[in-house]
């Protein structure tokens, strides 16, 4: 474990080396709003009238729910008990590096219960806590760096299903701890104890070959002669450019080959469906299902207790009508992983990085959420493992936990080398089903195959360390060794948000009085209106004063709305995203910009002229009463005249 804490500390250096002062990441982003997690925190545990999962402070006078939001509750109440008065980013960075380290650990824990092996359960460690998945995160997604919860809930679900009654109760509350981590957990947490839960339950058997019957031989020619057609009208697509038909007055597009190929693939998954689903036999072991439901009873009630409070704040959110998720169609949805990225190298290791972030940027890949590599280490090893190991139950299980993770982190169409072929998969369902959908993001399903991959890598050292030939039991070193030039991580970027001296002459809290910072800007998972800062959520830690705008997870149209309705403020928000002066009424609005300041609260106004348009900086200097307080060569502080005209 020292040698795994080692490798966390050297690969945090440039970060752990300015503990108090930067943050991982390249810039301002995600990464500060993980920042403003600890200090709403604190703020909502200091003050008996806050209520975590509803926050005035932020989205000013309005405030917003919390409870769509990637809030990492959990950590940041434990950060908030133990530390209530030390620096923010040094809180932040010290759950980073223990996260990190709980990653290698808790995979080295897991790998170890399954396979007993101190060598191989070191290399799964490596793969799991080292995995490209986790540097590409910890550049901002401080909630998925947590990926422990993951080999927790799976360590204690394989104990309590074998009728450990503290395991049990050690599943339910790491299932609830995952809830307060990260909603992507949450989820990928409970199809995971239900695949460690049902599949040993499960045995599938090719039934003797025979004639197909009438039925598939009907529905064989019939998509048969559909697949020459459509083949047909790709080739027509291709060769001559396509054409539109009017067709009983319906006009039919035929310019690309995107539809044809679509259907051509699932008429051929129908047609494999056809010809090979009733050649199985499925058999359920059903008395140990029932022994497997009796052990899950304890887990799903501790779960249904500790997540009560987020849950029945999201129903009252619901209730209020602004319950807030993804509207898409197949073809506007997230992408998976790229397929090519399982050749392309590891982008945030020291063997590939530049190579590989060169290869992702002339493909236009998505480094952080479309990366699929594993390395040839991981793959052979994996492989040596499933085969050699394949006669047990637990290595099937995982098995089955690596294809299903796989298929759905590929996302409802098949990338490749940047470029979507066309081809729909199974997570296209994904959209439909309740609480599952809200995980809109498939690429990051595959932090579960990093997990699978490496409890069947341990395997495979095992069996290769266990081997008698002298060759063969090298092999497990050189292979591991290439395990670690490949996965050595590269450290990450730090960014240091500074303190901007302006804020200091701003009274330091103060039950009324809210502070507007222009540009504005409000932003929530899906999109940005106005022009969002995120440094101003962590700068709202120095004043801790209401700020006008901001940033959440899913924000509910009423607050847009209400905000793109309020006197004065609505323009501001409109000239923070561009909008041209002239289509605004300046002498109408100059002439109640007082009253409309003094009834929204808002007491301080910060101008950042560097990023402010034109036409809002035009608009501040002729409309707002106000009078400026400090400056330094990026912002302007200024206070509003009260009782202004």
């Amino acid at each position: 474990m020292s040698l795994l804490a080692l490798s966390v500390f050297v690969w945090l250096w440039p970060v752990l080396s300015r503990l108090r002062d930067v943050v991982p990441g390249a810039g301002a982003g995600d990464n500060l709003t993980f920042v403003w997690n600890l200090w709403w925190m604190r703020a909502a545990l200091h003050d008996a009238h806050y209520r975590f999962f509803h926050c005035p402070l932020i989205f000013h006078p309005f405030g917003v729910s919390l409870a769509l939001h990637t809030h990492t509750a959990l950590p940041a109440f434990l950060a908030a008990i133990v530390s209530p008065h030390t620096s923010l980013l040094a809180t932040q960075n010290a759950l980073i590096a223990l996260d990190l380290f709980l990653n290698c650990a808790i995979a080295y824990a897991l790998a170890y219960d399954m396979v007993r092996h101190r060598g191989g359960a070191l290399v799964a460690a490596i793969i799991f806590g080292w995995s490209p998945y986790v540097s590409a995160h910890l550049l901002g997604h401080f909630n998925l760096i947590a990926a422990w919860v993951l080999p927790l809930t799976a360590l204690c679900a394989l104990r309590a299903i074998q009728g450990h009654r503290v395991f049990q109760w050690a599943l339910g509350s790491s299932l609830a701890a995952t809830v307060y981590v990260d909603y992507y957990y949450a989820v990928y947490a409970v199809v995971l104890v239900s695949l460690i839960a049902l599949t040993p339950l499960i045995s599938l058997r090719s039934r003797e070959p025979r004639e197909p019957r009438r039925w598939q031989r009907r529905i064989g020619a019939v998509l048969f002669s559909l697949l020459v057609i459509d083949l047909f009208v790709i080739v027509m697509i291709a060769t001559t450019g396509g054409t539109v038909l009017n067709v009983g007055g319906v006009r039919i597009s035929l310019l690309r080959i995107h539809n044809p190929v679509s259907a051509g693939g699932m008429m051929l998954a129908a047609l494999a469906a056809a010809w090979w689903i009733p050649q199985l036999r499925v058999a359920l072991d059903s008395a140990r299902l029932r022994q497997h439901l009796a052990a899950m009873l304890i887990p799903a009630i501790v779960l249904i207790a500790a997540a009560a409070p987020l849950v029945l704040s999201v129903v009252q959110l619901w209730r209020e009508g602004d319950y807030v998720t993804q509207r898409y169609l197949w073809r506007s949805a997230p992408p998976g992983i790229d397929t090519a990225t399982l050749l392309l190298g590891n982008p945030y290791g020291w063997l590939s990085a530049n190579a590989a972030s060169a290869a992702y940027g002339r493909l236009g890949i998505d480094p952080i959420e479309q990366i699929g590599w594993l390395g040839p280490g991981v793959i052979v090893l994996s492989a040596i493992g499933l085969f050699r190991q394949r006669h047990r139950t637990d290595v099937k299980t995982v098995a089955v936990i690596a294809a299903v993770f796989l298929i759905w982190s590929l996302g409802p169409y098949l990338m490749a080398f940047g470029r979507n072929t066309a081809l729909i998969l199974p997570t296209t369902a994904i959209r439909f089903v309740p609480f599952v959908s809200n995980a809109r993001i498939p690429g990051r399903a595959f932090v579960i195959v990093y997990m699978s991959a490496a409890i069947l890598s341990a395997w495979g050292i095992a069996s290769l360390a266990g081997s008698t030939n002298v060759r063969r039991r090298a092999a497990p070193l050189g292979l591991a060794a290439l395990v670690i030039a490949d996965y050595a991580p590269v450290p990450p970027p730090a960014f240091a948000p500074g303190r901007p001296t302006p804020y200091e002459s701003i009274e330091h809290g103060g039950a009324t009085g809210g502070v507007l910072e222009l540009p504005l800007g409000l932003r929530d998972g899906f999109g940005e209106t106005g022009r969002f800062d995120a440094r101003v959520l962590y700068y709202q830690s120095f004043h801790q004063r209401p700020i006008l705008g901001g940033f959440v997870a899913r924000l509910p149209p009423s607050v847009l709305d209400r905000y793109r309705a309020l006197p004065i403020v609505g323009p501001l928000l409109q000239l923070s995203g561009g909008t041209p002066l002239h289509e605004l009424r300046v002498e109408q609005d100059r002439q109640r910009a007082g009253a409309a300041l003094e009834a929204v609260g808002i007491r301080y106004v910060v101008v950042n002229f560097k990023t402010a348009p034109p036409d809002l900086l035009a608009y501040v200097e002729s409309v707002l009463p106000m009078r400026p307080l400090a400056r330094d060569d990026e912002r302007i502080v200024y206070e509003v005249i009260r009782n202004a005209p």
